[in-house]
């Protein structure tokens, strides 16, 4: 098994393992709809993550595509902490084992920060690992509108942990989810 064989393996099961969970979650959810007082905030926030699950794992096959020839454990592992870090963020919104009278609306609004708080350690991730690292070592010039974007999306995120109005978090996770779902477009 090559080094890339063995990275997009682990990647893989990392993903599916959080999408699995993701999905019996929803499954829960699906079974007790009648006893659950539903709020679409948490299912945009829960697209929002799995988004940027899939992205992670895509931006992954693409750096082992290129021809990594070896990974130092410390790189590896803070990968790997990016996608506990999604996982962590993509279960705050829905409970593990919802009850009969549920109130999501009220569940979400109680796990906003710490969502709000795991996206911004995820975006901060990204902003460091794929504009501010490699300009900072030399190996090419500074994306300026990536840059741009990925810190002051971090910065914006982070502002919502301590925002309590429902509406700007309304738009912070349409705005969100409409900038996670442009990157569906981009050829691998």
């Amino acid at each position: 098994m090559t080094l890339a064989e063995f990275l997009i393996g682990f990647a893989t099961i990392v993903t599916g393992v959080a999408l699995t969970d993701i999905v019996q979650r929803i499954a829960a959810l699906i079974e007790h709809r009648r006893e659950i007082r539903w709020d679409w905030l948490p299912l945009a926030l829960l697209a929002n993550a799995i988004l940027i699950l899939i992205i992670t794992w895509a931006l992954a096959w693409q750096f082992i595509q290129d021809g990594v020839k070896q990974v130092t454990l410390a790189r590896f592992l803070i990968g790997q902490a990016a996608y506990v870090l999604i996982y962590l963020m993509s279960v705050t919104m829905l409970p593990r084992d919802p009850q009969p009278g549920l109130d999501l609306r009220g569940h979400c609004e109680r796990q906003l920060r710490p969502y709000w708080v795991l996206f911004s350690l995820i975006l901060l991730y990204f902003s460091v690992r794929f504009v501010w690292l490699p300009w900072f070592i030399g190996s090419g010039p500074l994306p300026v509108v990536q840059a741009c974007v990925l810190t002051l999306s971090t910065g914006a995120a982070l502002s919502l942990t301590f925002v309590r109005r429902r509406l700007w978090h309304v738009l912070g996770g349409i705005a969100f989810l409409a900038l996670n779902a442009s990157n569906l477009t981009q050829k691998f």
